[in-house]
């Protein structure tokens, strides 16, 4: 079971500022934003079926690193380019307002997907991984209409669902050795970026959700 994180909060790298929640085991994080407008987020790659390093680091300290890029570009080059070899199985979804990319490392291949490569949404599980997915992405076709963006608010509804018959399946997922332990939402504005953040009681309950905000650099 994932420990509870520390709260977003602000770092620096690079002359770039950005907030991030902080796993308490590894230091490193799943999600940030920066004032570039730059998102990245960090899934665990349930599908890989080479066997990873030994002594794996923490895929939450590579994400972490790549919080100070100005473009989703550059950010992109620097994962390409980097020494993968000590990290286990990972998705790096990150985006600007250029668009968005897909990374994917598989413990031998790096593979970069892009736009119509990427199936929403993106989501892994390592119990019953495909049954899973193929239930969270079910259950977001049934909800949204698949040529159009769902607005914010619709999404959050999409993350916050939990089913009781469903517990292991749900999006806002419960099961005996794990469940999902926070949700965060991320808005870029002209002005600032704000990440929202709350935590997930043992009963499948959101708590109530604090922002943090950063201006933006001009």
């Amino acid at each position: 079971m994932r420990l509870e994180a520390m709260p977003p909060v602000r770092f620096e790298v690079s002359g770039i500022s950005y907030l991030s929640p902080v796993d308490s085991e590894g230091g490193g994080t799943w999600i940030w934003i920066n004032t570039e407008g730059v998102i990245g987020c960090l899934l665990n790659n349930y599908a890989v079926k080479k066997a990873g390093p030994v002594h794996p680091v923490s895929r939450g300290l590579l994400l972490k690193s790549l919080a100070g890029h100005q473009d989703i570009k550059s950010l992109v080059h620097a994962v390409s380019t980097a020494d993968l070899r000590t990290f286990k199985g990972f998705l790096i979804f990150a985006m600007d307002r250029q668009g968005h990319r897909l990374v994917t490392w598989d413990c031998d291949t790096l593979r970069i997907r892009e736009k119509s490569e990427i199936s929403r949404p993106i989501t892994s599980s390592g119990y019953l991984p495909e049954e899973i997915v193929a239930y969270r992405r079910s259950l977001y076709r049934s909800r949204f209409d698949p040529a159009a963006l769902p607005s914010s608010d619709e999404l959050f509804c999409y993350h916050t669902l939990h089913d009781p018959a469903f517990p292991a399946h749900s999006v806002l997922m419960c099961r005996p050795e794990a469940r999902t332990v926070s949700v965060s939402r991320i808005f870029v504005e002209p002005e600032t970026v704000k990440f929202s953040y709350g935590t997930v009681s043992e009963q499948c309950r959101l708590n109530g959700m604090t922002t943090r905000t950063l201006n933006r650099v001009k």
